[in-house]
């Protein structure tokens, strides 16, 4: 099944769920929306590590960092939630599960 088309940067996603914040800032979305496929459309979900940021005095906006080691834990952590999430409430005929490998 071969994805046409990618849903464009101008019709934002509205997350299906928000995992997080952890320490570090660490949070973890899942995006859900629909992809056109050969086979016609197709509901997908989008997992989104949301960056490291911090408030910059001098311009008073948020700027993106680098993650450090010790925030591995908690991304593991937030990752785990999302998969259980994600198993937890199927969207059937997205090609995630099981099942789906046979239909």
């Amino acid at each position: 099944m071969a994805i046409n088309a990618v849903r464009p940067e101008s019709l934002p996603l509205k997350p299906e769920r928000e995992i997080g914040p952890y320490r570090g800032s660490i949070c973890v979305s899942i995006l859900r929306g629909n992809n056109e496929t050969d086979d016609g459309p197709m509901d997908v979900r989008f997992i989104k590590l949301s960056p490291r940021s911090y408030l910059s005095r001098e311009r008073n906006k948020y700027k993106s960092k680098l993650y450090r080691v010790d925030d591995i834990p908690a991304m593991i952590v937030a990752l785990q939630q999302a998969l259980e999430f994600c198993y937890a409430n199927p969207i059937i005929g997205d090609g995630t599960h099981d099942s789906d490998i046979f239909l």
